[in-house]
């Protein structure tokens, strides 16, 4: 239970986040805008959009990562690690994209969620490769918790 900690507070921190009005595309807009004025009003609008997707993939990465760190130990999801830290990850970015259609100042959109499903895929996939090097190097060792059983002639 305690591996789920970490996830709670980062979901937490998601939703409150999004929750702030400062988190807008808007404000995003005027703060870059007193920071580097000499961008046009479109090339500051291209920077905020790339700053606010590239955000997005960082922080379902990360949310994919500390599921994954979770689902390894708990005992009914560690069968299936990586599709259940994606299951969670991606209703996480459901969830929170509907939130944000709840709020004034965001818009909550399902372009959002495949784009958050750019990092959680990317981190899995990350995670899986890092798995299969090590399986290959330790045996049967995994993130599943496994580890090699002692052979008769140990």
């Amino acid at each position: 239970m305690k591996r789920w900690i970490p996830v709670l507070f980062y979901i937490a921190a998601v939703l409150l986040f999004s929750a702030q009005p400062e988190s807008s595309a808007t404000n995003m807009n005027s703060w870059l805008h007193r920071f580097l004025p000499n961008l046009s009003r479109s090339e500051i609008r291209d920077v905020v959009f790339l700053l606010r997707k590239a955000t997005h993939v960082a922080a379902y990465g990360v949310a994919a990562l500390l599921f994954f760190y979770a689902v390894i130990g708990t005992r009914w999801l560690r069968r299936f690690p990586f599709f259940w830290a994606g299951v969670f990850a991606f209703a996480t970015a459901g969830l929170d994209e509907w939130y944000q259609s709840t709020l004034p100042h965001r818009t909550g959109t399902f372009s959002d969620v495949l784009i958050d499903g750019i990092g959680i895929v990317g981190m899995l996939a990350a995670l899986y490769f890092v798995d299969i090097r090590r399986k290959r190097s330790v045996g049967s060792e995994t993130f599943k918790g496994s580890e090699k059983e002692p052979s008769s002639t140990d």
